[in-house]
């Protein structure tokens, strides 16, 4: 990338302007903690400064846009646009991620990390700030921003191409997801009601889907809190702490997993947590009243009703991330040691 550059900055509102908003229209707030909301704020703040004018002094042509005002860029657009920006946290690199679908290439830069010294003793520590992010999609933070930015505008670094879930609701497409999809009523207490079949290729015709025998399976019943899928990037968010396995980076299958699966007369569910390769799907039919497609975390969700259908594969476009590198290399670590 060093031709004449255009970029777009997305920017994500901190917590102490969304609650000062708030307090000066009159809702009154007898927890929140100021002085951390005010610590974070000037943290994030510094950040987007420092990023703007290293832009400027670069010669670099670039517009910004707050994350919740961000709408999906049109072909043209995307044309229009060679980089791609978000500053905030993983939340705001997956908002930012879904609305982009012709290639323009992403990197998220955490403008708000917590610091190593309290990362060590991240459990106990009374300094622990549970609203900042970890940063697992970021290329960087505060420290190296001016160095992988200028590796970045300069072609020394290259982006990483990334599988997202593609699913489709009673066949409308809806926003591509990078690390995962839940779908479960919504509420936590009650019970999920669904039916699904895995396996099946992702380009098989209306009367092959519902006839076929032999190679395809049957639908498999389910009572459980829902599912879970998600791509490589995802494998280590959710799926992780629910016992699914790690993937590398660059692997293309999803990784699908019912959420506390109940068990009829004491036996077990046959199949609750498998792959799907590249070219096949996962058809699932909705069976509760109502439900929720949670879309890469609850910022983007989608309501769904009895006799719904969902196709879930990873036939979509992938996303140029460019990642953080020393990431990289722990990840392959711990998914050889999971394996071990």
């Amino acid at each position: 990338m060093t031709h004449s550059q255009r970029l777009l900055v997305v920017l994500k509102q901190s917590a102490y302007e969304l609650y000062k908003r708030r307090f000066d229209a009159g809702e009154v707030f007898t927890n929140v903690r100021w002085d951390r909301l005010r610590d974070r704020h000037s943290s994030h703040s510094t950040t987007v400064n420092t990023l703007l004018a290293f832009l400027s002094k670069r010669g670099v042509h670039y517009q910004t846009v707050k994350r919740d005002d961000m709408k999906p860029l049109t072909l043209k657009e995307s044309e229009e646009i060679d980089l791609v920006v978000s500053v905030g946290g993983d939340g705001t690199c997956l908002v930012t991620s879904q609305n982009l679908k012709y290639g323009t290439p992403l990197v998220a830069v955490n403008s708000d990390p917590t610091p190593p010294e309290i990362r060590k003793h991240v459990y106990h520590s009374s300094q622990f700030d549970q609203a900042r992010s970890t940063g697992h999609l970021c290329a960087c933070g505060p420290d190296k921003l001016t160095k992988v930015m200028g590796e970045i505008l300069d072609g020394v670094r290259q982006p990483t191409k990334l599988a997202r879930i593609r699913t489709l609701l009673n066949g409308e497409e809806l926003m591509p997801a990078l690390n995962d999809i839940l779908i479960a009523h919504p509420s936590p207490a009650a019970v999920s009601r669904y039916s699904y079949v895995w396996g099946r290729a992702r380009k098989a015709t209306e009367q092959e889907r519902w006839s076929a025998e032999g190679s395809y399976q049957e639908y498999q019943h389910v009572r459980s809190s829902g599912i879970r899928l998600c791509t490589a990037t995802g494998s280590t968010a959710a799926n992780k702490s629910a016992g699914g396995q790690v993937m590398q980076l660059e692997d293309p299958r999803l990784q699908y997993m019912d959420r506390e699966p109940i068990s009829v007369d004491g036996t077990q569910c046959p199949i609750s947590h498998a792959f799907l390769q590249p070219h096949e799907e996962l058809e699932l039919r909705w069976n509760s009243r109502v439900g929720y497609i949670y879309i890469d975390g609850a910022h983007t969700m989608r309501e769904i009703t009895i006799g719904d259908k969902l196709q879930f594969s990873t036939g979509g476009q992938p996303l140029n991330l460019y990642c953080n590198q020393s990431a990289q290399s722990a990840r392959r670590d711990q998914e050889g040691g999971d394996k071990a």
